[in-house]
């Protein structure tokens, strides 16, 4: 594909362009790149990472949104890209992993599930049995839906060697498929806890995080999931996630991508 001229100077051909250094476009961009193919990657801000980027201001460092990732931990995709491309990261550890406040409720959340459903059930009138309950549940379709992204050849395209392996999963997805077109809300309701507002407070504050909406829209099986966020090799970049972005366009060009910023992308012709 060729870029117009009125974007870059001079035209450029690519096996691939992307457009937007957001991590969705990072990754998209050093994984063409690790196959081989040429790739440009078009950026209209002067530094990657949108809306989980960090930028600067009168000398000082400021992140864009996002201050916490996952996907570091052992075999997960960031691990495997710093330790494949010699990423000059270093991560701080942190648990609990974030305090939720609301004006009546102080909750530590841990990185573990199992410490985090003691805190719950340690609540004034809470409902311990559907707690548990619910986070039975919810651990059954997490750890279902966690393996694909620890494990990317299980994701389309598929091959017959990942159409096996999901065939031989099919018991580990049934709950994932019980909670399809199912609000996580239904869900609560479903084991007597939707009424348990310490609960639905997080829940609801985690899925404007992760699902950008509500415990009432979010869907079941993608919102269970995200629960376990703060503890799926989730940590703190030092000096921002930016830093983490930036070290990956390093990897981009070490790949023979090109990464193009203050470019602004207005026509893409074949």
């Amino acid at each position: 594909m060729g870029i117009s001229e009125s974007v870059v100077s001079g035209k450029k051909d690519f096996d691939a362009v992307v457009i937007g250094s957001g991590f969705g476009g990072l990754g998209a961009a050093l994984s063409l790149a690790e196959r081989g193919l040429k790739v440009g990657l078009i950026e209209t801000l002067r530094y990657p990472g949108g809306c989980a980027g960090t930028f600067e201001r009168s000398g000082y460092r400021f992140e864009a949104g996002a201050t916490l990732s996952s996907g570091f931990s052992e075999k997960q995709l960031f691990k495997r890209w710093i330790d494949q491309h010699h990423l000059d990261i270093e991560l701080e550890w942190l648990d609990p992993v974030v305090h939720f406040r609301t004006p009546k409720l102080s909750l530590d959340i841990p990185s573990s599930r199992d410490q985090l459903i003691e805190s719950l059930c340690a609540l004034p009138d809470a409902p311990q049995e559907g707690i548990k309950a619910f986070f039975t549940h919810q651990t059954k379709v997490a750890d279902a839906l966690w393996a694909l992204f620890d494990d990317s050849s299980l994701l389309p395209p598929w091959t017959l060697r990942s159409l096996l392996t999901h065939l031989c999963s099919l018991g580990q997805y049934r709950p994932v498929l019980k909670d399809v077109n199912t609000s996580l809300y239904k869900v609560l309701n479903r084991y007597g806890i939707a009424d348990f507002k310490p609960l639905t407070l997080y829940l609801d504050a985690l899925c404007q995080i992760t699902v950008q909406c509500g415990t009432h829209e979010a869907e079941a099986p993608f919102a269970l999931s995200t629960m376990d966020y703060y503890g799926r090799g989730t940590a703190h970049v030092i000096g921002g996630l930016g830093k983490l972005a930036s070290e990956l366009c390093k990897a981009i060009k070490q790949c023979g991508g090109e990464v193009m910023f203050s470019n602004r992308a207005k026509k893409i012709s074949p």
